[in-house]
């Protein structure tokens, strides 16, 4: 059995949105990618006002390609109005025990649509937009490998990294096409 505390703070907000969006807003990211590559050919390769302004908005998407994450980050620190919660974790071989504001949910691990993981935490995604921060810091017993290798073992699912469309590599491509396939066996078999 594994325990874990987390206490949310705004920069937790705004990691765990930026993670979500790196990890499964892949064609939001895909289209801004597209609009800024053509109005950056058009405003560089043309002449005239309306290509030099395609210019501009094609620079302007190219910076704002991560503004649909701290877009959605902002909105949650505002609703949250300075009340940021705290939540503990038991991890036990049948179910995820979380606690938070008073209220004890369980879930079972073949709920878990994703894992990530990087430096300081695991994500655990309930599906594409909601997910919860196991900090590693507070895990107890101590031991990210162990750790990984549990959550592997009852989800059916790999840990990935939360590295943007643009940073995955090979390994992670396949590692989410298995991941795809293990979420429709899990459906197709419930």
């Amino acid at each position: 059995m594994y325990t874990a505390q987390m206490v949310h703070s705004a920069d937790t907000f705004r990691r765990l949105a930026k993670v979500q969006y790196n990890a499964y807003c892949a064609p939001t990211k895909i289209g801004l990618v597209l609009i800024a590559a053509v109005c950056l050919y058009v405003g560089a390769f043309y002449s005239g006002f309306a290509p030099k302004l395609l210019l501009l908005v094609g620079c302007w998407v190219a910076v704002s390609i991560q503004l649909p994450a701290r877009r959605n980050a902002e909105r949650l620190i505002e609703l949250a109005g300075g009340e940021f919660p705290s939540t503990a974790y038991r991890f036990s071989e049948d179910a995820l025990r979380i606690e938070s504001g008073g209220e004890t949910r369980e879930l079972k691990y073949d709920q878990i649509y994703g894992l990530l993981e990087d430096g300081a935490y695991f994500y655990l995604f309930l599906n594409r937009l909601s997910g919860y921060m196991v900090p590693k810091s507070t895990l107890s017993p101590a031991g990210d490998a162990a750790f990984r290798s549990f959550l592997e073992t009852q989800t059916g699912l790999g840990t990935e990294s939360p590295r943007g469309l643009l940073a995955t590599g090979l390994r992670g491509i396949l590692l989410r096409r298995r991941n795809a396939r293990a979420r429709r066996a899990r459906n197709t078999s419930s």
